[in-house]
């Protein structure tokens, strides 16, 4: 290994300085302007001894590999691979403004130097989001061989970006972790036996990034000592570390352990597979909000009164206290706003209908003046015997023990079901996420913020005019291996309220 390369001498791009997080084991990454057309990139520099015809052959064959992604959203796009006219073999890609995970895990300013946790949610979606990735590599015949925290940026927009693919393990097809950087607190027994990678190593390795991501650290690289020789240890040991977290599902710690199986036929078959699972869980727990935090708090335990489905609804609002009943004024008071008295004497009368008031004596023959001032009233009383009607429709007759709170964000009793903000806040705008399951399926899913179990959806190809309903967030569109389909999507709420307007962005697989 040579020591830190300098900036390479690029024609038509002026350097800018070091990426922050891209000073890596095999290669540095530094920051350019390119001149045109005019844009930021990151500038790979490898770090590898005697580079010769045949290193740089087979950076360039790796570079075309990856070109085959540079469409997927969560792919980092390589843009060339040339020698620097100071000699140096670089690879010059997309540059992402984000951290990469390793980092954003790492709280550098932390005087104890305890990681930053990621929410369980985050991490579900960041999970679904490199599988798909994975999976559109695994298609096109290429192995990572190197997933790891370090190795997924997050671009400008927070968006995961998966790098690095096979370069550093396929330079001159050595498996010298010495040389080419492999890793090894995410790397699976097979390679370290001296096995060739195949589409199950990059599930291992996937499933100990997420395990990092959760807890802060590697499965395997525990507090002291963390030599080679003991991390191959912990590695070929049969029973991965429990999390440790309480907030995190059963469900995603049993998924885990299987990523992490240590034979690799135990493992998942693909990471579609992986993608679907991280979905299922996701639908059971909630998306990440698109204003949520990526880090959370220490978990605390549990208490036997949480379950799961608290654990979804939790941050629901609370119903507003029930509306005062107001009397209907007396005989001898002036006329009121026939707006503003509407609502108390539809109370009333819904107070009545409950618990009748005694009938009173007939009243004295009334003046005229006071004939027609009642007259008006009697008009504003039957409007309010219709809205309290209104109000009244498929109610119990039976008087309840206490009167139900009025939630006023729905305008009814008992909010309308279950209370949540989702009952009341519109769907957020569908995020859509294709894998393949077959030779000729695609399954396409999809979250959004504040949805409801009542929700269903329209969905259609975008070549398409014709829109389709499901019921579920799930969708499996027939397409042959390689062939591109994209497809939009609409929520639906059952009451015909807050459904989304628009369709969503389009989601696309291959």
């Amino acid at each position: 290994m040579s020591a830190t390369p300098p900036p390479p001498q690029l024609p038509g791009f002026a350097y800018v300085g070091p990426v922050d997080g891209g000073d890596g084991g095999y290669a540095k990454v530094f920051r350019y302007e390119q001149q045109s057309p005019r844009r930021m990139v990151a500038v790979k520099v490898l770090r590898v001894q005697g580079i010769g015809e045949a290193h740089y052959q087979a950076m360039l064959d790796e570079a075309t590999a990856m070109a085959v992604l540079e469409t997927h959203p969560h792919m980092v796009p390589v843009f060339e691979a040339k020698m620097s006219t100071d000699g140096q073999p670089c690879i010059i890609m997309m540059y992402c403004g984000g951290p990469n995970l390793l980092t954003l895990v790492t709280d550098r300013d932390s005087p104890s130097g305890r990681p930053r946790l990621l929410g369980v949610r985050r991490v579900i979606r960041l999970g679904i989001q490199i599988a798909g990735v994975v999976q559109a590599a695994h298609d096109k015949g290429i192995v990572h061989r190197d997933i790891k925290p370090a190795n997924i940026l997050t671009d400008d927009r927070g968006s995961p970006r998966l790098t690095d693919f096979g370069i550093a393990g396929r330079l001159d097809g050595a498996d010298d972790d010495q040389q080419f950087g492999l890793s090894l607190p995410w790397c699976p027994p097979e390679i370290l036996a001296g096995r060739p990678a195949t589409a199950a190593s990059d599930t291992f390795s996937l499933g100990a990034t997420l395990w990092h991501l959760l807890v802060g650290r590697s499965p395997f690289d525990v507090p002291g000592r963390n030599s080679q020789a003991e991390l191959e240890a912990r590695i070929a040991d049969p029973c991965p570390a429990p999390l440790g977290r309480s907030d995190v599902p059963p469900q995603l710690e049993q998924l885990l352990a299987r990523m992490m199986a240590k034979a690799p036929s135990a493992r998942p078959r693909t990471a579609a597979e992986v993608a679907v699972a991280l979905t299922a869980i996701e639908q059971r727990i909630g998306a990440p909000r698109p204003d949520e935090p990526w880090h959370t708090g220490d978990p605390r335990p549990m208490t036997p009164s949480v379950t799961p489905e608290l654990v979804r609804t939790a941050g629901r609002a609370t119903p507003s206290p029930p509306l005062r009943a107001v009397p209907v004024p007396p005989a001898g008071s002036p006329p009121e706003d026939p707006i503003a008295i509407l609502v108390p004497v539809a109370t009333e009368l819904k107070r009545r209908e409950r618990q009748p008031d005694p009938i009173p004596a007939a009243p004295a023959a009334p003046a005229a003046s006071r004939t027609a001032r009642w007259a008006w009233l009697a008009g504003v009383a039957i409007v309010a015997v219709a809205a309290a009607g209104l109000l009244l429709v498929d109610r119990d007759p039976t008087p309840p023990t206490t009167p139900a709170a009025v939630d006023e964000t729905t305008g009814g009793a008992d909010g309308g079901g279950a209370g949540s903000q989702g009952d009341s806040l519109p769907p957020g705008k569908p995020e859509i996420t294709a894998v393949r399951v077959d030779d000729r399926t695609l399954r396409f899913t999809w979250t959004y913020s504040a949805p409801l179990d009542s929700d269903t959806y329209l969905w259609r190809v975008v070549a398409s005019e014709q829109s389709k309903p499901v019921t579920e967030p799930a969708v499996d569109v027939p397409s042959p291996r390689g062939t591109e389909v994209c497809i939009v999507v609409k929520v639906v709420r059952a009451d015909g309220s807050n459904g989304t307007v628009a369709w969503s962005d389009q989601g696309c697989g291959s």
